[in-house]
């Protein structure tokens, strides 16, 4: 075991866990408003479910870094890394899948109408 690296990839897997935390806190808030929420929406508006995905899709952007760091410190321990890359699910996304600008989040979104009212 390398301890040097393992001690370095351990304080990197606690930063991105902190972070996961305050940026899961922040983008479920953002959820909770939306949900919560009674908006018109107006030609040109973001709808909604598409601000719900990017929520959503930063939460898993950070999950997948958690999940690389913590192979980090398994390699520095001398193990195998539990989360290899060939372990993650990695979705490839379409440009057709999304009806907004943000296409590179991995959910795709059915076009809605943009003059109705959202709950």
């Amino acid at each position: 075991m390398n301890r040097a690296a393992f001690f370095e990839a351990a304080g990197e897997l606690s930063s991105w866990i902190a972070t996961l935390s305050d940026v899961t806190d922040a983008e479920l808030r953002v959820a909770e408003d939306l949900l919560c929420r009674k908006r018109r929406l107006l030609r040109g508006d973001v709808p909604d479910e598409a601000i719900l995905l990017i929520a959503l899709g930063v939460i898993s952007g950070h999950i997948e870094e958690v999940m690389k760091a913590f192979d980090v410190v398994c390699q520095a321990a001398g193990w195998a890394p539990r989360f290899a890359k060939g372990k993650r699910r990695k979705a490839k996304v379409k440009p057709a899948e999304c009806v907004f600008p943000f296409s590179f989040y991995p959910f795709s979104l059915k076009e809605k109408s943009h003059d109705r009212t959202h709950p």
